[in-house]
């Protein structure tokens, strides 16, 4: 965990650089000053900084070594590839990035610098583009576990970078390369196509009665579901062998309860947000947040439907920064901050360090293979 532990802090100090020259930079156009060739160092070493606090979770993404449940998957699929046969997966994206990695050497580690780059590239792109504290981005890119995610399923933690850049575009009512980036999505992961209909929830406003609404209904029909399959199982006179198959103990607790708060988080700050000038961006957030709620109650009947609360929470690296504008008082800001930064600290010891979820603990350099 100090691997990680350190790329975070690293990644965080560069991210904090930036903030701190951003500023500056802000300082300059508002005071009109003269000093132009200052104003173009800082914005040059603000692109530089924003880079290097990627660097850290670039580098231990590609050089891991057996770190992630399917690594070794991934890498006898890149072996196939580079010696001329047909890959393990039928992703036309991935399929592309195997073959540009297979094209730069014989080696699967560079697959995994090549994927690395562009999961994180899309992360950070989108983070020093629309968030309010790239610094508090870059945590919740750790703490909501999209991290951990992208190390053991990589298409999918590619897909879900290519939503996280398609959001920018739906915020912006721009269908066009809003469908292209959910395309590439879908074509790097098919399990990511749900999230289309986002595009059109974003017009829609969203109270938080309904909110509550759809959320009870979709937990009662998980309910309901569950229980009638348990019925057909006991009507046709099947044994306990086919009845543990829904038993897959995928419904974690801990999760739906930190959904469900942050959820609570946005109901409580609706009507502050919506006479804000961010009530656009507040309004596509609430909607990625209760569809990450509801799919995460929905696992109580469908198995891995999890994966589908991984794929809409992408939001809250986004939205719970916003959040902190909202809060007025020092009291209440240090309330928020602490709960969210607690809340996503305790999610990440139990799902990574006491459950081993992924398998990235322990984590090996990739010169362990030799």
């Amino acid at each position: 965990m100090k691997v990680y532990l350190s790329a975070l802090f690293l990644s965080m100090c560069m991210a904090y650089i930036y903030q701190t020259l951003d500023n500056r930079l802000v300082n300059y156009t508002q005071n009109l000053n003269p000093y132009m060739k200052q104003r173009k160092i800082d914005r040059s070493l603000c692109y530089i900084s924003a880079a290097l606090s990627a660097l850290p979770f670039i580098v231990i993404t590609g050089l891991r070594y057996r770190v992630g449940t399917d690594y070794l998957y991934y890498a006898a699929s890149f072996n196939r590839v580079n010696n001329g046969n047909s890959s393990y997966f039928a992703n036309p994206v991935y399929n592309l990035l195997e073959w540009i990695a297979a094209v730069l050497a014989d080696d699967y580690m560079v697959l995994f610098c090549v994927t690395g780059t562009v999961l994180i590239g899309c992360y950070w792109f989108i983070i020093y583009r629309r968030s309010c504290y790239p610094i508090y981005s870059i945590f919740l890119f750790w703490g909501t576990n999209t991290f951990y995610i992208s190390l053991n399923g990589v298409r999918q933690g590619i897909a879900m970078g290519f939503l996280f850049i398609a959001i920018q575009y739906a915020l912006k009512k721009e269908l066009k390369p809003y469908l292209f980036f959910f395309v590439c999505a879908v074509l790097t992961h098919r399990g990511v196509a749900y999230f289309l209909p986002v595009y059109w929830l974003f017009q829609i406003k969203l109270k938080p009665r309904r909110a509550w609404i759809i959320l009870g209904l979709t937990l009662a029909a998980g309910l309901v579901g569950s229980q009638g399959l348990y019925y057909i199982i006991r009507l046709l006179g099947y044994g306990y062998y086919i009845s543990s198959m829904f038993n897959t103990g995928e419904f974690e607790w801990f999760i739906a309860l930190i959904n469900i708060v942050v959820l609570c988080v946005f109901c409580f700050y609706e009507r502050t947000a919506y006479e804000s000038e961010y009530r656009e961006e507040f309004q596509a957030y609430f909607w990625l947040q209760l569809l990450a709620t509801a799919s995460v109650m929905l696992s109580v009947a469908i198995p891995l439907a999890k994966r589908i609360c991984w794929t809409f929470s992408i939001g809250q690296i986004l939205s719970l920064p916003l959040m902190t504008k909202f809060e007025k008082s020092k009291i209440g800001k240090l309330i928020l901050n602490l709960g969210i930064i607690l809340g996503f600290i305790l999610s990440i010891y139990f799902g990574i360090v006491v459950k081993g979820a992924h398998k990235v603990l322990p984590y090996r350099w990739w010169t362990e293979r030799f």
